[in-house]
């Protein structure tokens, strides 16, 4: 099995498998092989808003989004300059957004994010998973541990396409 590895930081790195067989099963009970979900994620070109301080990661996440998930992406360093974005075009599919920033937290900018009505799924991120798994379940939102895990985050790239994997 090929991997590729995107280094992000001394810390982080994303880890692509290139041949991994994976499958979910759709409401109807049929499977979805790694084809056909790549192929629906792709057809819906996901809208996302990627929220880093880390310049590094960030870029490579854009870039992986972009260019395995034909997804439109935006990029934020702050959690100041996510809701600014995030306000602006309301037509986002998915917010992935760092716990650890600088000034305000992933996990403040979710709260005010949530208090000005802005709905959109938001998913958080940290390398820190254990640590910040109880806030995360307390805001309602999904907790991704860094390095991000392809499964998981198509699953919820196809749950926010509308389609209903199961595990």
């Amino acid at each position: 099995m090929a991997s590729i590895q995107f280094p992000v930081s001394d810390d982080f790195e994303i880890l692509v498998d290139i041949h991994a067989a994976s499958s979910f099963e759709s409401a109807g009970g049929t499977t979805k092989s790694e084809d056909e979900i790549l192929g629906i994620i792709r057809l819906k070109r996901p809208r996302i808003l990627i929220v880093d301080n880390e310049d590094r990661f960030r870029r490579s996440l854009a870039f992986k989004l972009q260019a395995r998930y034909n997804a439109v992406v935006e990029e934020a360093e702050t959690g100041a300059e996510a809701l600014d974005k995030a306000e602006e075009n309301r037509g986002l599919d998915l917010i992935l957004m760092d716990i650890s920033m600088p000034v305000m937290s992933g996990l403040e900018a979710c709260k005010k994010l949530r208090g000005r009505g802005i709905d959109m799924p938001i998913v958080l991120m940290s390398a820190y998973y254990e640590e910040n798994q109880a806030q995360a379940k307390a805001l309602g939102v999904t907790l991704l541990n860094k390095p991000l895990d392809r499964d998981a985050l198509e699953k919820i790239l196809l749950e926010c396409g509308g389609e209903k994997p199961h595990d």
